[in-house]
């Protein structure tokens, strides 16, 4: 039985439908599509999979400098563009990946290869990398300095940068064990699956129901049954007796209700991970020289971190993400028009009077700085628009509107997630909060550690 507060499937991952427009309001990009293929296969639904398409470029970047760059599936070529920028960075980017590579490799691996159930468990899975694997282990610093150490440029430090917002973090604090996702991203490839991201909840919700799951929708969860063993959850309804309870909130959400203050305390110590404001909105007329996802950085990129992290506000000039899924699914449109997701990074704080009055000023941000360099005169073309603020993704389970749970901030941070398994017995975490990580196919993953947990546990 599944539980669910919205009226549809997705979570986080959700769509929006207005007017013949049809929205992601949540991820935009997929990366390891084999890890949630495998997902549907394990209800036999293969064939409902979502058709995939390979994004080329992957993103282009635009600079405060005025410099662009695009990242190409043809490493070569996008290190010719990169030399453009710089060329020594131009020589450096091919054994950059290399790097990436490595560490995804070395790094990566063990940690994506099963769930975190402690250090000594971790360990064993490094020493059979060697002492490679420990040499590398131990030398890793910030994603920022592994930046420093292979490029001159601001510019291309930035894009290394940005890989550590993927899990809601400050590259200035998180670890470069992060450069694996660039590894997934630039090397194994970005993906749409047609109909949206939102397709792959709905189509895998779809096949769960033919094989005999029972879904609630419009359906809070407003408490846990059972002290030291969880036996089930309560709605304002009923009470739902279950052999196992598997949460896919933020685990903060029900340390809240454990009896005692401790685990309160430790929810409210955690540094909350990035969130997002975001506008969606939908433009009439041409974006054929635009790419699917487009980066637009500011001049000052540490600044916007400060501003987050140690001010809790969004910096002056962020970044701004745009994606435009119409330019390669004409089903989410109408003719003439195209749909797009537009984000800045937010802190995950301050109640809903502090984002109704700065909506104006951060939506003004956002549409200038697209208009400025890649799609002009934008505000005449618009259709139409809604703005999502963290009060919306609290509404998701996330205590404060966190993305991905804490920030990963801190060379253990990685390891200091909640568990995939809660100290009470018969209670699980999936989702984005918990191990591995946030991101549709890190959350596919955690859900399959969380499967075998179970079977394990039950047997």
């Amino acid at each position: 039985t599944l539980v669910e507060r919205a009226p549809f499937p997705g979570g986080k991952s959700a769509k929006l439908e207005v007017d013949g427009f049809v929205f992601d309001t949540g991820p935009t990009l997929l990366t390891m599509p084999d890890e949630v293929r495998r997902a549907f296969a394990a209800v036999n639904a293969e064939a409902r999979f979502p058709e995939l398409q390979r994004i080329d470029p992957s993103c282009h970047y635009f600079f405060a400098s005025g410099k662009e760059l695009s990242i190409h599936d043809d490493a070569t070529r996008t290190a010719r563009e990169v030399a453009e920028i710089n060329a020594q960075d131009g020589e450096r980017f091919l054994p950059f990946l290399a790097e990436c590579a490595r560490i995804a490799r070395i790094a990566g691996n063990p940690y994506l290869e099963a769930p975190f159930e402690g250090y000594l468990d971790f360990a064993r899975r490094i020493m059979k990398g060697g002492r490679e694997a420990v040499t590398l282990g131990m030398g890793l610093g910030t994603l920022h300095e592994l930046a420093e150490k292979w490029f001159q440029s601001p510019e291309m430090r930035m894009l290394v940068d940005r890989f550590a917002t993927y899990a809601g973090g400050s590259p200035f604090a998180s670890s470069a064990a992060f450069a694996m996702i660039a590894d997934l991203e630039m090397q194994s490839g970005a993906f749409y699956p047609h109909g949206g991201m939102h397709a792959l909840a709905a189509r895998l919700a779809e096949s769960l129901a033919r094989a005999g799951v029972q879904f609630r929708y419009e359906t809070d969860v407003v408490g846990l049954i059972g002290d030291k063993r969880i036996k089930g959850v309560r709605t304002p309804q009923e009470e739902l007796i279950a052999d196992v309870v598997v949460a896919n909130v933020d685990p903060a959400a029900t340390w809240v209700q454990k009896s005692g203050a401790s685990s309160s305390r430790r929810a409210e110590r955690a540094t909350p991970s990035l969130s997002g404001f975001v506008v969606t909105f939908a433009f009439e007329g041409d974006a054929r020289e635009l790419a699917m996802h487009t980066v637009i950085f500011p001049k000052d990129y540490r600044e916007e971190f400060d501003a987050i992290f140690e001010r809790q506000e969004i910096a002056a000039e962020p970044t701004v993400y745009l994606s435009v899924p119409s330019l390669v699914d004409a089903s989410r449109t109408k003719p003439g028009h195209h749909v797009a997701f537009a984000m800045i990074n937010a802190p995950a704080a301050h109640d809903e009077n502090y984002w109704a009055s700065h909506t104006e000023r951060h939506s003004s941000f956002i549409l200038s700085a697209i208009e400025k360099h890649c799609l002009p005169n934008l505000r005449e073309r618009i259709r139409h628009l809604r703005v999502r603020t963290p009060i919306d993704l609290r509404r998701t389970g996330s205590p404060h509107g966190e993305i991905y749970g804490t920030a990963p901030h801190g060379r253990l941070a990685p390891f200091e997630r909640p568990s995939n398994r809660d100290a009470r017995k018969c209670l699980y975490y999936v989702g984005g909060a918990t191990h591995p990580g946030g991101g549709v196919p890190m959350v596919t993953l955690g859900g399959r550690f969380v499967a075998d947990l179970v079977e394990k546990d039950l047997r």
